[in-house]
């Protein structure tokens, strides 16, 4: 028997088309479960970590599906916290999902629309972002930033860059990087440098 340990599971992602409502969407989420039992592998644990293009506006993408399903299996589980600087009281947000028992943070700047760097003057002062950055450090929690290309609906694959990442590296030292997917599949090498030479950046 392997056991495994899934590192990267978007739970509630629909299997098929987007559909136009959300609703829609939620009411399919409902009715699935995800299962948990095969012959060869044991599942030690994983990590829901919530994103979804139908969500690319609000404040927080499916954070409390994921809660929802976790609350199932809590031994099976741990859960990511999510929200979008651009349209949420990011202190607000950030204090319930870490009072709910989050891991980490994960940002999506192609699906929001922002720059992982945005947080500095020259680069548009987002203070929401900055103080996501604040607020994973002071609770010694790691940020995982969506980097490389995405399909989603909305989704704008220039800021999935992962050298916008540079700088929030050195202006946050203690805070641990997680380059999701590697700068796939144009940035790769750019991905696996900063995670060679930064020592903050995995």
């Amino acid at each position: 028997m392997i056991k495994v340990v899934d590192a990267h599971v978007h739970y509630h992602i629909y299997a098929g088309k987007i559909p136009k409502h959300c609703e829609e969407f939620l009411e399919n989420v409902k009715e699935t479960r995800m299962s948990l039992r095969n012959d060869e592998v044991e599942i030690e644990k994983i990590l829901l970590v919530p994103s979804h293009p139908c969500y690319s506006e609000e404040c927080y993408d499916g954070f409390y599906i994921d809660y929802e399903e976790r609350k199932r299996n809590p031994e099976i589980y741990l859960q990511w916290g999510e929200v979008n600087p651009l349209t949420c009281d990011v202190r607000h947000e950030l204090e319930r999902q870490y009072s709910l028992g989050i891991i980490g943070i994960k940002l999506h700047p192609p699906h929001h629309g922002f720059k992982p760097n945005a947080y500095r003057e020259e680069e548009g002062g987002l203070k929401e972002l900055l103080y996501v950055y604040e607020f994973a450090e002071d609770h010694d929690l790691p940020v995982m930033i969506h980097t490389g290309t995405s399909i989603g609906v909305r989704s704008r694959n220039k800021y999935a860059d992962p050298i916008y990442v540079d700088d929030v590296a050195k202006d946050f030292p203690r805070l641990k990087i997680i380059l999701a997917h590697a700068g796939r599949p144009i940035w790769y090498s750019s991905a696996f440098y900063m995670a060679k030479h930064i020592s903050n950046v995995y």
